[in-house]
């Protein structure tokens, strides 16, 4: 069964412009199938298989010439010398659509692809978002996960499931992308930040409860988000060189393996647990962020917290619709009267907004549709937000 990715649309968009279209994303998010299904006429082909990269060394540009154009290379940062072999053959025949590159590793990527440039679009493919699963379908995401594999199952075995991608990625991408000489002590600190998701990264503690150094805390954090496990949330500022230098939040992409490894099992567990209110955040906020990559749409995302109490949980520069909106995440059905007070601080502040923006606040519950609280604020249930915002943006509020 094949359901519809919002980044379709995106990749075939991109493959009218660009000779090569790079797709990335962590592994199991459904790159190899998305695109199979994609382009029925184009030749796969994965250096995942030790084969195939010995038969790639042998005769580098023989190898890749002998596939023609309409090709699909699977996990090209297995076989860093495949760029330059590819920006030879797209300078023989610059043709839109030739190549079509998947990886699940940003660094050796992004290193390799510096010989592309200007050849190549991207496109981010990550689990499914909400909008991407049917309302019929069973299973519990933010529990299970959002993997396709789990999705289409359910969430059947999930525990499984996990324990073996868990090991599968300590035991290849790790290994392959920085030199872990203790994978215990890896995954411990894969353990802490899980049980840390949607706070302030604060390297020191991790490396302290750890007993390993911030350095070494710092590059295994690099490591899980060019693997696509986790990804950052800078601090909102109007002087973005002061983002920079703040702790930013940090989420992972999918909320299923945050609870495998925090020992959640059951929505029992989660919704009655410390992490109950955190972890419907993490899920809001990196659906937010799936539909902003997987659609193509300009934003920018942050967070908001001054030293006099006022927080936000996320805020939102959408720079294709010039509009601002600040989220305020709560697990309940119904907002309460103080859920609407950072809001109403932040969007009455002066100098907020870029001339020509509009800005609006929402109040994201576990349900509910649109319910206006103030003329600038709103309450809305997430499944109704994701949805909708899949469709239309962020601005489409009224």
């Amino acid at each position: 069964m094949i359901l519809p990715r919002l980044a379709a649309n995106r990749i075939q968009n991109l493959l009218t412009v660009f000779p090569v279209v790079v797709v990335t994303g962590p592994r199991q998010s459904g790159k190899s199938t998305l695109l199979k299904h994609l382009l029925p006429g184009y030749r796969y082909v994965t250096f995942d298989l030790q084969s195939v990269r010995e038969l790639f060394e042998q005769d580098r540009l023989g190898f890749v010439r002998a596939l023609g154009q309409r090709v699909i290379l699977d996990e090209v940062q297995k076989v860093p010398a495949v760029f330059e072999v590819i920006k030879v053959l797209v300078d023989e025949n610059w043709q839109s659509g030739a190549f079509v590159l998947t990886g699940s590793a940003q660094f050796p990527l992004v290193k390799g692809l510096e010989s592309l440039a200007g050849r190549c679009g991207f496109q981010s493919l990550l689990p499914f978002q909400v909008s991407e699963i049917p309302r019929e379908q069973t299973g519990v995401p933010e529990l299970t996960g959002f993997y396709p594999e789990l999705v289409l199952r359910g969430g059947e075995m999930a525990r499984e499931w996990y324990d073996g991608y868990v090991t599968t990625y300590l035991e290849r991408d790790v290994r392959d992308l920085l030199a872990v000489t203790n994978l215990n002590d890896f995954r411990k600190v894969v353990g802490l930040l899980a049980a840390r998701t949607g706070q302030e990264l604060n390297l020191s503690s991790i490396a302290r409860e750890a007993g390993i150094n911030e350095r070494t805390v710092n590059a295994w954090v690099s490591v899980l988000e060019a693997s696509y496990l986790v990804f950052l949330v800078r601090p909102w500022h109007n002087n973005l060189g002061k983002r920079l230098v703040k702790r930013p939040k940090l989420y992972f992409w999918d909320t299923g393996l945050v609870c495998f490894l925090t020992g959640i099992r059951t929505m029992e567990q989660l919704e009655s647990g410390p992490m109950a209110g955190t972890l419907f955040e993490n899920f809001v906020v990196a659906d937010l962020h799936k539909t902003a990559l997987h659609g193509g749409f300009d934003q920018r995302f942050s967070y908001f917290r001054t030293n006099a109490g006022v927080e936000i949980d996320l805020l939102v520069e959408a720079f294709d619709q010039q509009s601002l909106t600040l989220l305020e995440v709560k697990r309940r059905a119904t907002p309460k009267a103080d859920d609407t007070k950072s809001l109403r601080a932040v969007l009455s502040a002066p100098g907020l907004l870029p001339e020509g923006w509009s800005a609006q606040g929402l109040v994201v519950l576990t349900e509910g549709a649109v319910q206006p609280i103030t003329a600038q604020v709103q309450a809305v249930g997430a499944p109704q937000l994701l949805r909708e915002t899949a469709r239309q943006g962020l601005a489409f509020w009224p």
